[in-house]
């Protein structure tokens, strides 16, 4: 492999301080995040009806489910893959375009048959979405405050989860079941005509060797920013850049990278198999562990949804004041301790401190993951950061598949809180794995 010198287009952004604009940059795409996140809940609402108007069996359910999944799989990691091709902005916009027009498919479907088909191509499209949005605001930010940016993706992003799920409550019985799809879809609009007042990344430009193109972004971007105040001198490293390689998976194994690409892999997997196990079993733990309602172990499982909202707050404020490694390490070592304390005292405890438990430990997994996500994008050089991000999101969609049925027959032939013991391994997977890759690869510029 060649190199070149070190172009200052990485340098140049490094050195501008966050404003006004990147925040506005995070807003707009995150109207698209949004869409993906309602539309990805929608399923979750409008199941119930569904089975009911066609007469579904549980098979058929679950199979509505699990393709959403499959296609969210299928999406990240073609997306990825082909955003560093062919960049990052403009396939996000059709990724966008895609789930709005599916999204409308999906509504006028008539029959189970064509459901599954548009549902799990919309599946598709949404995987993208979210590989897209994390990859490209993390090439218009510095290292500095990178973090922050990705964090503030996610507190609108549970914001939405947040709205969805009000939404749906009061839309499906007053205007049908089909409208919270129509809703998922109409929220994308707004994205497409704000996109246009954003410029692709000047980091992939760069990459791709249209520097004209990248100079003249950069130097708008330090424009508005010198209205801040005066900016410092680009620091150089010294290393010589690489010439661009082809993207894509066989590359995130190559020798330089195949260490940290297995750990960011692990991590991932571990992650999303405690997330979907926690949140998919949550309300059996409370039914069998307490004499409630199933009224009220639904409730209490509910609040839990906050969790996602509450971790990207509290990753806005931090995560750029302390190191990836340290999060990750502090993450997996509390999600270990907390699933089992679960394990040791749920049911045995007053309800109420149980709850508290079960939401703490899904904030701190969802700190956990969002911040797996932020690394997958900043610990690969630009030329395979979109394949990065969406290797990661590959693998827990895939733990997402799995984990509920390794967790239903380790219900069925041990006990229901035997599964948390099986999250706690995981955790300490995760834990492990991180302390192996601590010393790896530091984020890119």
């Amino acid at each position: 492999m060649q190199s070149i010198p070190q172009s200052l287009i990485g340098p140049r952004l490094e050195r501008i301080p966050l404003m006004p604009w990147h925040w506005r940059a995070v807003g707009i795409v995150g109207i698209a995040l949004s869409a993906e996140t309602v539309d990805s809940l929608a399923l979750s609402f409008a199941l119930p009806v569904l089975i009911e108007r066609w007469s579904l069996s549980t098979v058929q359910a679950g199979l509505l489910i699990s393709m959403t999944y499959a296609g969210q799989m299928v999406g990240a990691a073609l997306c990825g893959w082909l955003s560093d091709l062919n960049g990052r902005l403009n396939l996000l916009r059709w990724a966008t375009g895609a789930v709005i027009l599916l999204g409308f498919l999906v509504a006028w479907s008539n029959d189970y048959s064509w459901f599954l088909l548009f549902r799990t191509l919309q599946g598709v499209a949404m995987g993208g979405v979210l590989v897209l949005t994390i990859t490209y605001i993390s090439e218009i930010a510095a290292t500095s405050f990178r973090g922050r940016l990705i964090f503030g993706l996610n507190v609108i992003n549970g914001c939405a989860a947040s709205t969805a799920a009000i939404m749906a409550s009061q839309i499906i019985p007053l205007l049908g079941v089909q409208w919270i799809f129509y809703i998922g879809a109409i929220i994308s609009v707004p994205f497409f005509i704000l996109s246009w007042k954003l410029p692709e990344s000047p980091r992939w430009l760069d990459c791709e060797g249209r520097k004209a193109e990248a100079e003249r972004i950069v130097s708008t971007i330090e424009e508005r920013a010198a209205i801040l105040g005066e900016l410092p001198v680009p620091e150089l490293s010294g290393a010589p850049v690489e010439e661009r390689r082809s993207a894509g998976w066989r590359d995130l194994m190559s020798k330089d990278l195949a260490r940290m690409t297995l750990c960011i892999w692990v991590m991932a997997v571990s992650c999303g198999t405690i997330s979907v196990s926690l949140l998919g079993w949550l309300p059996i733990f409370f039914l069998k562990s307490y004499t409630i309602s199933l009224e009220a172990a639904l409730f209490l499982s509910s609040v839990s949804y906050l969790g996602p909202t509450v971790a990207a707050i509290g990753g806005l404020l931090f995560i750029d004041r302390i190191s990836r490694e340290i999060s990750l390490i502090a993450g997996f070592a509390g999600l270990a301790v907390l699933l089992l304390t679960l394990w040791s005292f749920l049911g045995d405890v007053p309800i109420l401190v149980g709850g508290g438990l079960a939401f703490l430990t899904v904030l701190v997994n969802m700190f956990v993951m969002q911040t797996i996500l932020l690394i997958s994008t900043e610990r690969y050089p630009t030329a395979l950061r979109g394949s990065g991000a969406g290797a990661a999101r590959f693998w827990m969609s895939v733990s997402a598949i799995v984990a509920p049925l390794v967790g239903g027959m380790i219900m069925e032939n041990l006990t229901v809180k035997a599964v948390l013991v099986f999250m706690a391994a995981a955790g300490l997977v995760g834990l492990l794995t991180t302390f192996a890759s601590a010393h790896l690869r530091s984020a890119s510029r």
